[in-house]
């Protein structure tokens, strides 16, 4: 069926919004990771658009990091068209988060109504993560497009749109399977009386998987590597981290008011209030909740002897420190639905059963078993979030809803104290100070000792040496860290770069099984390899391998760039 005038009017609007939003960062330096990403993109490009980048990328640490190579194809193809700009690699994403406000809209339309979508939809454009990784070059904003794209295709039963999209998705990143996998098992939710239908959907629904094998054989057999995978948590630590991930999806960034808008969507509040004995119960029950909780961790210790109590148990109860605002809230919510169970709108708990919360769910869980996580893997939920939230807005404020909208679009864009972490900042605006003292530091080298050899770490090392990425104008002579730290992570991770440095960029050819490339590159000793020193808090090395380089080595600091928490330092010798 073909959308409505009023439908494509909505449509442009919200594309037209997301562009000139993201526009004016087109050509804001890379930073961190999407460093890497951008340089892959170019390796494959020079490479003729051959993924198999050689032996020196597929270690899984490097370059290559095993995802499926469609966005890297993307960003190669702009680079070709457009030249080797910066804005070239970035507009394929501006592209895609256009793609996923769109669909946003498209899919609360689907499953709710137009309202609901209209304001999902510009939540999720102004949702600080969303916002901040719509300029940068990551996999996860083609993901979120492709998974919402897919979600959508589902819900309208187009069997070949959906096949499309969702082999697309799994084609950007390794993750997007578990969109598939939502939607499995919501088919199994939905037909696990009718076998017959159930399994008729699924093998009609599973082109994505056998793609998404197929790479991965292929990745397997002639690149030398399988997808990447990551360690497991130990039992505290998988429990603090599903906390961090409820607290972080459900109450930062005032998103605690849009949860308890879903609670009393839920539950109305005139059955509160009108049932006074259960008002009361509720009430004391808070209460002594909170209390108990606030006192946690001296319980815990009070009776660790006495009942000998699970280590795991006493070492998570040291750590919760502060996560006490959001447990206690958390726990209210809890206390009150079970108290109210029997008001419980049971026709919205069904409506919202569906591959949204399937989604949403096996999500959190798999990224609080994980080890490694970095918040920007949670941005193809984050509109299925916003889609459950809109709805219950849509419930409760039929008509000051605007007003609601625009109290939740800026409450979280006023200035706050932020995490400067290297892979926390990038999911919030103040990442852009980041970037401007980073640059400040990258022009006053490239100004002062465009002739010295310069030693520093990821991202920086990076940033001084290849221009596109948007820090310096021409490259710098630089070394890592790694070569003063026998760290064989870092060791290898450096060795993979001065390959794509040599290869791309030199235009000299190295024997790929050479072991000790490494080291033939860089002959000569730290001592006699440095001139300068640059160091910033928002990369991989420590404070304490500075100080130790300073102590021994006499570094004298020449000029320190800061602001909002942001800091670079350059010594000299």
């Amino acid at each position: 069926m073909k959308l409505a005038q009023k439908d494509l009017a909505i449509i442009a609007i919200l594309a037209i919004l997301t562009l000139l939003s993201h526009i004016p960062f087109v050509n804001v330096p890379t930073l961190g990771d999407e460093s890497i990403v951008l340089l892959q993109s170019h390796a494959i490009l020079e490479n003729k658009f051959n993924p198999n980048l050689g032996e020196y990328y597929n270690t899984g640490l490097g370059i290559d990091l095993g995802h499926p190579p469609l966005f890297y194809w993307i960003v190669a193809l702009f680079l070709s068209i457009f030249g080797q700009y910066l804005w070239a690699a970035k507009l394929p994403i501006i592209i895609f988060s256009m793609i996923g406000v769109v669909y946003t809209f498209l899919l609360g339309k689907e499953i709710y109504n137009k309202k609901t979508g209209i304001m999902a939809a510009i939540l999720v454009l102004f949702s600080q993560l969303y916002f901040v990784q719509s300029s940068m070059i990551y996999l996860e904003i083609p993901l979120t497009a492709l998974g919402i794209m897919t979600l959508y295709y589902y819900y309208k039963n187009k069997l070949v749109a959906y096949s499309i999209s969702a082999s697309l998705l799994v084609l950007i990143k390794e993750t997007g399977l578990l969109i598939i996998a939502a939607i499995f098992l919501y088919e199994i939710i939905k037909n696990i009386k009718q076998p017959k239908i159930l399994i008729k959907n699924l093998v009609k629904l599973s082109l994505p998987v056998f793609i998404f094998a197929a790479w991965t054989l292929y990745h397997k057999l002639f690149i030398g590597s399988g997808i990447l995978t990551r360690p497991t948590s130990s039992i505290t630590d998988t429990m603090l981290k599903f906390m961090a991930r409820i607290k972080y999806l459900f109450f930062d960034e005032f998103r605690f008011i849009l949860t308890t808008i879903l609670v009393f969507s839920v539950i109305k509040i005139k059955n509160i209030i009108i049932q006074k004995k259960r008002l009361i119960i509720f009430l004391l029950g808070s209460v002594i909740i909170s209390a108990l909780i606030l006192n946690l961790k001296k319980i815990i210790e009070l009776i660790y002897p006495l009942l000998n109590t699970s280590k795991p148990i006493l070492e998570l109860t040291s750590q919760i420190s502060s996560y006490i605002p959001f447990i206690i809230l958390f726990s209210v919510f809890i206390i009150l639905l079970i108290i109210y169970h029997k008001n419980i709108n049971a026709q919205e708990l069904k409506l919202n059963l569906n591959p949204l919360t399937i989604a949403i769910i096996i999500t959190i869980l798999i990224f609080s078993v994980s080890h490694y996580f970095l918040l920007r893997y949670f941005l193809p939920i984050i509109p299925l979030i916003y889609l459950i939230y809109a709805r219950s807005i849509n419930l409760n404020f039929k008509k000051t809803w605007p007003i609601i909208i625009l109290i939740l679009i800026v409450l979280p864009a006023v200035p706050a104290q932020q995490e400067t972490k290297l892979y926390v900042i990038e999911s919030n605006m103040d990442y852009l100070n980041t970037i401007k003292i980073q640059k400040q530091a990258a022009s006053y080298l490239e100004e002062n000792y465009k002739d010295n050899v310069i030693l520093t770490s990821h991202p920086m090392l990076i940033q001084l040496r290849y221009p596109l990425l948007g820090h310096v104008t021409n490259p710098l002579n630089v070394i890592e860290i790694g070569h003063y730290k026998d760290n064989s992570l870092i060791k290898e991770f450096q060795t993979i770069f001065d390959y794509y440095h040599y290869k791309f960029f030199l235009k000299k050819e190295i024997k790929e099984n050479d072991v000790t490339l490494y080291d033939n590159i860089y002959k000569s000793t730290l001592e006699d390899s440095f001139d300068i020193f640059y160091y910033s808090p928002q990369s991989l090395m420590t404070e304490e391998v500075k100080q130790e380089l300073i102590k021994e080595y006499n570094l004298k600091l020449i000029i320190r760039f800061e602001e909002n928490g942001n800091s670079a330092e350059i010594y000299s010798r």
